[in-house]
């Protein structure tokens, strides 16, 4: 079985868990295996003047898992993995900025309103705690919602 996966290379952005497959059915580590294979992509860069340890941006991507426009435990349990992975910026989920009429998710977060910020400091203490950096997609579902 593992034949077929001979030239498959599993790796980690935050470069700590990183395997390849050897001939022999063995497994082995390699530190800096990202670095030493993207050297560009993980060093440190700048989006105007915000400086960032990385290249590696991870897109806005709903979830769905909003409740009733509140951050819960899982989107924050998400971006805290993605940043204790390496990325470099986490831009967070699809906002809305106009509820009820902007929705576009069943489970959407929202931004409209002072009572929505404490669950998005928390997204932002947990990515800022692994040197990540955050930016936001704020949405409106547009005149026909």
């Amino acid at each position: 079985m593992f034949k077929d996966f001979a030239n498959l290379i599993h790796f980690r952005i935050d470069n700590i868990c990183t395997c390849s497959y050897n001939e022999g059915s063995t497994f082995t580590r390699k530190e800096n295996f990202m670095s030493d294979l993207f050297p560009i992509l993980t060093s440190p860069g700048k989006i105007g003047t915000l400086e960032l340890k990385n290249r590696i941006v991870l897109p806005p991507m709903g979830t769905d898992a909003g409740r009733d426009g509140f951050v819960t435990d899982a989107i924050v349990n998400r971006y805290a993995e993605n940043a204790k992975g390496g990325t470099g910026l986490i831009i967070t989920e699809v906002t809305c900025v106009d509820p009820p009429l902007g929705i576009n998710t069943a489970q959407y977060i929202a931004l409209s309103d002072d009572k929505y910020i404490p669950g998005f400091r928390r997204i932002t203490d947990v990515i800022h705690q692994y040197g990540s950096k955050r930016a936001i997609q704020l949405s409106h579902a547009g005149r026909g919602a």
